[in-house]
């Protein structure tokens, strides 16, 4: 998992994750997204962060909705139909169920 700093003409950070299935469905994913999260949020202040998957990929799905990120749309992206989720500053300084 890495967060890439915002392009020249841009200020959206992309945080990417890879992760090998032996090591799937153990909770690793989330353990490591939750300083991610904290860092780009609380400490560089931004003030959402977008998620994108396939709407197919349940795990994915289910790990961002723990995470704490909001459904928003179907949207067309990399070829195809995927998913966005969003998850506001408010939102994470104020949760529900902290992840």
């Amino acid at each position: 998992i890495w967060l890439r700093p915002p392009a020249a003409r841009t200020s959206s950070w992309k945080s990417v994750g890879a992760y090998n299935p032996a090591f799937q469905r153990r909770g690793l994913a989330r353990e490591a997204m939750a300083p991610v999260l904290d860092y780009a949020l609380a400490t560089r202040g931004c003030a959402r962060l977008v998620a994108i998957t396939d709407p197919e990929n349940y795990a994915s799905r289910s790990l961002t909705e723990r995470l704490g990120f909001t459904f928003v749309a179907e949207i067309q992206a990399y070829g195809t139909v995927q998913v966005r989720y969003e998850l506001t500053r408010e939102a994470y300084a104020h949760p529900a169920s902290h992840p």
